[in-house]
């Protein structure tokens, strides 16, 4: 039996076999051929799997790692995230939802994955590729600091313990929480969620559109190939299609609440699930009754966040190990994917020679600014989920940054990069994020307290071209970056000033709204000088982020090209 940790020295070793564990372990197997990668998997047994609805994020990491013809073949496309919006939640016999789909087939991939199938090809693809796969559990951690080996003692199914030295730790062992237990690195969070969710087989997809649909038309794609959402009183219901093993249609279902608005308690069972969907959305109990459960699931109070994910000692807490994440908006395996590329950056920063203390504490600000921006903002919508004009006026605010703001800057690799991520930390702190949110929520909950504001003709499309940045996408420029986030504050600030005229005379009297008019235009032109410029070259900006040396990317940094893994370049 091996016992020390020189005789089993491991490059990068991963805690945890599930998808946020094999993801890591394939990029940095990719991008680092030279080094031992091996991830401790445990016991493959039966456990709760979530995550079938992919973003444009995920699917370009998923892209750069080869998978795109898989996906291609054995996975259903997506259109998107369709929102059904019910102008009365009380009355479950009226069908008539005020639908927002995406206005046309999206410029950039993405997809509904079976996450059983998807798993499995994924492992056997790291086998094939040199990952090591030790199957045993992790019995017990010591972590080393100044350089040192971490220390990790597995133990086999036989029950031998063998200790494993590793250069880079990475923990992937999502509701396990490893380290944050060990480091006690979790803090509360007030606003507690729960979540049952289940898969249906042998169903009828024509019941979906059983409903008096209040949309715009369109025949871009297919409508039911979306991932469908639909909100009510504390709680929202998802519906994603995907394609089962055999090439049979499944459907995963699920219900979310947030404990203390939720009027009608646990979900713990389908016989509770239809009760509760039916006081509010009879098309999804009778789409339920129409096929086969095949499996449920249940989280209870699964909400947490870490106060720290990266360390400068080279240990690395990913995905739900560190933080959860509202489903809502399907960016958990898309946070997941930036993660996994900055630890990658970090062990490339060293491998080259350089301190990693000040970037490691950079990447993680930036990630946890998008993670707790979304996160929280979300946790707020539960408030008012059941009311139709503010839930959509939310959400248009939410998928106009993530378009403008969010995914702009992750594509061209901005929250890996030195430079990037010190301009998203200065322009888009988590401070910045949380008062601008907000800001408008408290406006948009003024203007809903009229009820003539409420009309159905008050209502604006939640996602549009122009909501959705359509035109950045077709060329993904990083020098198209200043003119995106410029429009973004211009959106802001017309529609910020359209809801103050909603409210007349009244409006006179909201400084703070009158203030937060003022700073959307005030960084909407504070941008145009940059129109056409790659900020992380600016010098301007390099001056006032106090960076020092060549302005051009290193291998560390993000490339130039957006499609181009980042061990390919120089």
């Amino acid at each position: 039996m091996v016992d020390t940790v020189n005789e089993m020295k491991i490059d990068v070793l991963v805690m945890g076999g599930g998808v946020t564990g094999q993801l890591a372990a394939a990029y940095l197997r990719m991008r680092f051929p030279q080094l031992r990668v091996a991830v401790v998997e445990g016991p493959r047994k039966d456990r709760p799997i979530v995550g079938e609805s992919l973003v444009e994020a995920s699917v370009d990491f998923l892209l750069e790692l080869g998978l795109g013809p898989y996906l291609v073949e054995k996975h259903y496309p997506k259109y998107g995230l369709t929102y059904y919006f019910k102008l009365d939640i009380d009355r479950p016999s009226d069908r008539t939802y005020v639908v927002d789909e995406i206005p046309t087939a999206p410029p950039l991939l993405s997809f509904q994955i079976n996450r059983f199938t998807f798993d499995r090809h994924l492992r056997e693809r790291n086998r094939q590729n040199g990952v090591e796969l030790i199957d045993a559990v992790v019995a017990g951690v010591t972590l080393a600091s100044g350089g040192g080996l971490h220390a990790v003692t597995v133990r086999d199914p036989a029950g031998r313990e063998t200790t494993l030295g590793a250069r880079w730790l990475i923990d992937a062992t999502g509701r396990n929480r490893l380290l944050a237990k060990q480091l006690q690195l979790h803090q509360p969070v007030a606003e507690q969620k729960n979540v049952f969710w289940f898969r249906l087989a042998d169903f009828n997809p024509e019941i979906l559109s059983r409903i008096q649909a209040i949309k715009r038309e369109h025949r871009a794609y297919v409508p039911y190939f979306a991932t469908h959402h639909f909100f009510g009183r504390g709680n929202w219901i998802w519906c994603i299609p995907m394609r089962s093993e055999n090439g049979r249609p499944l459907m995963s279902i699920g219900i979310t609440s947030r404990s203390n608005v939720y009027p009608h308690g646990e979900i713990r069972t389908i016989e509770q699930f239809l009760d509760s969907a039916g006081r509010e959305h009879e098309v999804i109990a009778e789409l339920v009754r129409s096929g086969t459960v095949v499996d449920t699931n249940v989280y209870r109070s699964y909400m947490w966040e870490c106060r720290q994910r990266y360390s400068p000692d080279r240990w690395y807490i990913l995905g739900d190990a560190a933080d959860t994440v509202d489903p809502l908006y399907s960016v958990g395996l898309a946070l997941t994917s930036l993660q996994i590329r900055q630890v990658g950056a970090i062990i490339q920063r060293e491998l080259d020679g350089h301190d990693t203390a000040e970037f490691t504490r950079d990447l993680d600000t930036a990630i946890t600014a998008f993670q707790r921006g979304v996160t929280r903002d979300t946790g707020r919508l539960y408030e008012c989920m059941h009311d139709p004009y503010q839930c959509h006026l939310r959400i248009h605010l939410v998928v106009s940054q993530l378009f403008h703001l969010g995914l702009p800057v992750a594509m061209n690799g901005y929250l890996w990069d030195p430079a990037g991520a010190k301009i998203v930390n200065r322009f888009a702190s988590l401070e910045t994020l949380e008062a601008r949110s907000k800001s408008f929520q408290d406006l948009i909950g003024r203007v809903a307290a009229n009820p003539a504001s409420r009309a159905l003709g008050n209502f604006i499309k939640v996602q549009t071209a122009g909501s959705m940045n359509y035109s950045f996408y077709e060329h993904l420029r990083e020098e198209d970056i200043p003119a995106s986030l410029s429009h973004l504050e211009f959106r802001f600030a017309r529609l910020r000033l359209a809801l103050l005229a909603k409210l007349g005379w009244r409006a006179f009297t909201c400084f703070r709204q009158q203030r937060a008019l003022a700073m959307d235009l005030l960084r909407g032109l504070s941008l145009l000088p940059f129109h056409g410029t790659r900020l992380r070259k600016s010098r301007l900006l390099r001056i006032l982020l106090g960076l020092s040396g060549p302005a051009n990317p290193r291998k560390d940094a993000a490339p130039d090209s957006p499609g181009a893994p980042e061990h390919m370049t120089s």
